[in-house]
């Protein structure tokens, strides 16, 4: 009998890694509703920061960005930035600016996508499988490190990441799963047989 429920663990411990792999494939979706951009000065400490655990060494391919940005006035809508990057950006990342050519404040929505692949900017998150956003300015009009004062916050918004993690079982059809399980059921009963005809000889 502990052979057989051991055989049934098994398996059902198979058929949750292989959903777990299945599900991590979707887009992972960060909420960056009223993230501050303080500083042009990128880990200093005092921009806003926020991490995510996707899984360790993910490959990180593209962003889709749906967010509403203010600057405040001397700062400019251009110079809203957000490094992306593993929980050390010293080892790989990228910068995303939502529009380069807007040199006014105020408010407005910026939607598009970037694909990292094919500009070259993909990246692995490390072995701690941490995702890290730092929002930042391309040019500091407001001391935000000193006076606290925003250069810019986005107000509201999504980042939609596409990533590939480290390995992904494939998951086999439901038909696959119910041939599979009285197989391990019919060897784990065999393995008990044999083992108790052992202990009579």
């Amino acid at each position: 009998m502990k052979n057989f429920r051991h055989a049934v663990v098994v398996a059902t411990a198979i058929i949750g890694h292989a959903s777990s792999a299945q599900a991590q494939t979707a887009p992972f979706v960060a909420d960056v509703s009223g993230a501050l951009s303080l500083s042009s000065a990128v880990g200093l400490g005092w921009n806003e920061v926020q991490t995510y655990q996707i899984g360790a060494s993910a490959h990180i391919t593209a962003v889709t960005y749906d967010v509403t940005i203010t600057a405040f006035e001397p700062s400019t809508l251009h110079e809203a930035m957000l490094e992306i990057a593993g929980s050390d950006p010293e080892n790989g990342g990228t910068v995303i600016i939502p529009r380069r050519s807007i040199f006014e404040s105020g408010t407005q929505t910026f939607r598009g996508s970037v694909d990292f692949v094919s500009r070259g900017y993909d990246f692995w998150t490390g072995d701690d499988g941490m995702l890290r956003l730092e929002f930042f300015e391309g040019y500091e009009d407001l001391i935000g490190g000193v006076g606290g004062l925003p250069n810019a916050i986005w107000r509201s918004g999504t980042l939609s990441f596409q990533y590939t993690p480290a390995a992904t079982l494939p998951v086999p059809e439901p038909a696959t799963w119910t041939m599979m399980l009285p197989g391990c059921c019919a060897t784990a009963m065999a393995t008990r047989s044999r083992r108790r005809k052992s202990a009579l000889a």
